[in-house]
This record gives C-alpha cells, structure tokens and sequence, in this order.
C-alpha cells in the first residue's frame, strides 16, 4: 500500500497542493524499516557474533560522524577562499608556503578528515588548527562531540575485548575463588594442589556444563538434535541395551546426559542408591 500512496497521481484527482504530494512521497521511507528485517535474516542465516556486529556499528558510526564534521569544516574552508576572511584552509596554506588556488576540492576534504580525526582521537600535531574566533569556538563544540565519540568507541572496543571469550574470563574467575576459598580456611598444601589440578583439567567439562544451560534456551527438540549431531549417540551405541534406539526416543534421552569428571582414586557412588 506504500508503493500505492506514493505511485498514485494525486495531482490528477484534485489535490494539487505540493506540500501534501511531498509528505506522500515521504511515505517511502517506511519502506526503511524493511531494511532492519533483512538484517535480522542475514544475522540468522550467517551466525554473525554480536561483538563483530558492536565493532562494525561502532566504526560505521564513527565514520558517519567523522565524514559530516569532514563536510562541515571542508565548507568552511572552501567557500571563503576568493574573500578576505582568515580561515584554517588559509592558514594551512601560508604554513606550508602554498597558494590556496592550487587545492582541489579532495584536497579540502582530505584536510578537513585529517584534522577531525586529530581531534577526535586527541593526538594534534598543530600543522592544520582553527583560525578566526568562530573556527575556534567551533573547533570548541568539534573538541566536546569527538570527545564523547571517542570515548564510547574506547568503551565499546574494551567490552568486545573483554568479551571474545566470557567462558575463560569465568572459569579464571571460578580459580580465583577457589584460591580464596583454600586460603581462607587453611587447607593442606596436598590438598589445595589436588583441587586446582582437578579444577584445571574440567575446563573442557565445565565449559560443556555452560554449553548445556546455554542449550536450555531452545526447544526440547533442538536440544536434542544438536546433542545427537555432537556424537550423543556414539555415546550411546556403548552401552548394548541403548544402541540402534529410534530418533525420538534417542532425543528423550540425550537430554538428559550431563557431563561430569571425577579425581582419581575417588569412590562414585550414585546418589539414588543410598
């Protein structure tokens, strides 16, 4: 109905009023929000992580706010360099002993990139600066903008570092603890080697462990399929009465396998046989 609204000749029908043909061609833009769900698809589909996304989003942000303070500070240079007014293009320009008739409209931009991106990382080299009370001022509001912007990419870049692997980051945390833990009550020195020698060698296990409360979040089906395609039934294909099992009954079953490990010499006996 979109295409309909802005296809339509309304002009033929009586509405001649052109304000109200602009604000039916403006209906278009609804069409953007198709945009969002065709992300949403190609996300599904690929198995893009979201901290590749956050890094993406974040330089593609950056870029964006970088190019318009580009264009901004470009036209403040360019369109006063036939008129008598000072500005940073000029100043650039008797800095390095050239004529400003000789820069190109890249060569502006390229300029003007090169000081916002100084600016907005904090390292200034002083060869391109505001020139003028109203370049200062503005150079003020540039400083405070790209101040905040480089601030949130920094913060961003440190949460998608500190999050490529949130497993090791707890399971390191998890030794932690358990230092804390023999420290503070004491225990043998024997004792204390056995727990973190067990604790390290499980890194495998618990990291399966988390896989399955992660797993929890999806269908009783899927959880089982995925367990299955992972070799759950080579597992069972051990035991004689559990091999050659049908599908579904196959699925029943893998969820309810854990993983666990045991220390060596340690008695196992099952908690319902007590």
């Amino acid at each position: 109905w979109i295409d309909f609204l802005t296809i339509f000749p309304w002009d033929q029908v009586g509405c001649k009023s052109v304000r109200y043909l602009r604000i039916f061609r403006l209906l278009r833009m609804m069409r953007l929000v198709r945009i969002v769900k065709i992300f949403g698809r190609w996300h599904s589909r690929l198995g893009t992580s979201y901290s590749t996304l956050n890094v993406l989003k974040c330089a593609a942000i950056t870029v964006g706010v970088l190019h318009w303070l580009t264009c901004f500070w470009g036209y403040l240079g360019w369109q006063a360099r036939d008129s008598g007014e000072t500005t940073w293009l000029k100043a650039y320009a008797a800095g390095h002993h050239e004529g400003i008739e000789g820069f190109t409209m890249y060569d502006v931009y390229n300029l003007a990139m090169y000081y916002c991106t100084m600016t907005l990382t904090g390292v200034g080299f002083g060869d391109v600066h505001a020139s003028g009370m109203f370049e200062v001022a503005l150079s003020t509001i540039t400083m405070f903008t790209t101040g905040f912007m480089w601030a949130w990419v920094v913060a961003n870049i440190v949460n998608v570092v500190g999050n490529l692997d949130a497993y090791s980051t707890w399971f390191q945390k998890l030794n932690d603890d358990l230092n804390m833990l023999m420290s503070s009550r004491d225990l043998p020195t024997h004792l204390q080697m056995r727990a973190r020698k067990h604790l390290n060698e499980s890194f495998k296990v618990q990291r399966q462990r988390q896989q399955q409360e992660t797993l929890k979040a999806l269908s009783i089906g899927l959880q089982g399929e995925i367990a299955i395609e992972s070799g759950a039934d080579r597992v069972c294909n051990c035991v004689w009465y559990l091999r050659n099992l049908g599908p579904d009954v196959l699925t029943e079953l893998v969820n309810c396998l854990y993983p666990d490990m045991y220390s060596p010499a340690e008695y196992i006996n099952h908690k319902y046989s007590v």
